[in-house]
């Protein structure tokens, strides 16, 4: 990693480090907020992973078990809790000043609190210590799953749809969900299918109608895994027939925001319609930063969690989102008139969308890059030029 992108990881993550701190600190005589501790905790852990600190990123992912365990009642906060939290803040603190000489001093002092923090709250919990919320996932997951099915059979009116679709959404909310794979790419999957259903700009086609299907099969599989204790499947042929639905419908749809110049909108002799203005409120890097910093964070959030992904089903709706994001800084970019950053992303399309290591590792350093606060086009440009050669050697 460049010595610009590092500085840029140190100062993204002292500053959740100085809000988990915060935030722990004030806990004295009840556990902290554990919506923001948990929020801070993850964000501190993918922006390691993609900074490629694994050892402050794992001690980052066990403050956020902790958060989480909390929260959902597994885990009293007591003074020996907020003392292991606290000690792992401390030395976050330590090692992030360190990631430029990292070392074996640092690996030992992350070791130690990895293994730590995984005494106290263990990477996966036992099916006993999940009792009731395994229970109410897979009443849950049930309840979703007949809903679906019966939309998928006989398509009823938009009101009976949005009931169905509570019920998928409310599998949200159970905390387990993300850390059982491919359950919570199924409900990823249907929320994105059924949002042009319930805007009335689409109906039920009979590829989404199999989507529906397909995925109802999997919250069925899914949700007994875990009233058994187990884990879902990621590789069954109910998983397999719903990433190939999932397929299908991405690619029978176009997309519907493509950016065209302003004068191919006008006719041929109103070339002097439009005329820039002598005094914008805004420079051009100005505005080019405005379009592209959340689009550039998103795609960083969508880096880490490809090479997160093992089982078809995620890495088939991490890919789709990631060919999707791609293109749309492509269009951002062109819209400025920023070839080569345009042609970085052009260029990554296709092995992003297979989550290819090279192409995650530029669209990686694309993302920061375009996230930093002096980025403009042609600030940038030289750094697009060389990712490009990444790409192409």
């Amino acid at each position: 990693m460049t010595g610009g992108l590092l500085e840029f990881f140190t100062m993204e993550a002292t500053e959740y480090v100085d809000e988990l701190d915060a935030l722990a600190s004030r806990a004295v005589d009840g556990p902290p907020d554990a919506a923001p501790f948990a929020r801070a905790a993850r964000g501190l852990r993918g922006s390691a992973t993609m900074a490629r600190q694994s050892g402050i990123a794992e001690v980052a992912g066990g403050l956020e078990r902790l958060a989480r365990q909390v929260r959902d009642g597994l885990l009293v906060w007591d003074a020996a809790t907020r003392g292991v939290a606290i000690a792992a803040i401390d030395d976050l603190k330590i090692l992030i000043r360190g990631v430029r000489s990292w070392g074996t001093v640092e690996e030992s002092r992350a070791g130690a609190r990895i293994a730590e923090l995984e005494r106290l709250v263990p990477r996966a919990v036992s099916p006993k210590a999940r009792g009731r919320g395994s229970e109410y996932l897979s009443a849950t997951a049930a309840d979703a799953a007949a809903g679906l099915l019966d939309y998928a059979e006989q398509p009823g009116t938009r009101e009976a749809f949005a009931e169905t679709m509570q019920r998928v959404r409310a599998l949200r909310g159970v905390a387990a969900l993300r850390d059982l794979p491919p359950l919570a790419e199924v409900v990823d999957a249907v929320d994105a299918a059924a949002k042009p259903i319930e805007i009335g700009q689409d109906t039920a086609t009979a590829e989404r109608r199999r989507l529906f299907r397909a995925a109802a099969r999997v919250l069925l599989e899914g949700g007994d895994a875990v009233r058994r204790g187990a884990v879902p499947p990621t590789d069954s042929a109910a998983v397999r027939e719903f990433t190939h639905a999932a397929e299908t419908l991405r690619t029978n749809e176009r997309d519907a925001d493509e950016v065209v110049p302003i004068a191919s909108l006008l006719a041929d002799d109103a070339a002097d319609a439009v005329q820039p203005s002598a005094h914008p409120p805004t420079t051009a890097a100005q505005r080019f930063r405005l379009e592209v910093v959340s689009q550039a964070e998103h795609l960083r959030r969508l880096v880490g969690e490809g090479r997160a992904a093992v089982d078809p089903a995620a890495r088939d709706r991490v890919g789709r989102e990631l060919r999707g994001a791609v293109r749309t800084l492509a269009r951002a970019a062109q819209s400025f008139a920023a070839i080569e950053i345009s042609n970085v992303f052009l260029a990554a399309e296709r092995g992003a969308a297979a989550l290819e290591s090279r192409a995650l590792g530029v669209l990686e350093e694309a993302a920061i890059l375009l996230s930093s606060p002096a980025a403009g086009p042609e600030s940038v440009a030289p750094h697009f030029l060389e990712l490009a050669q990444q790409l192409a050697g």
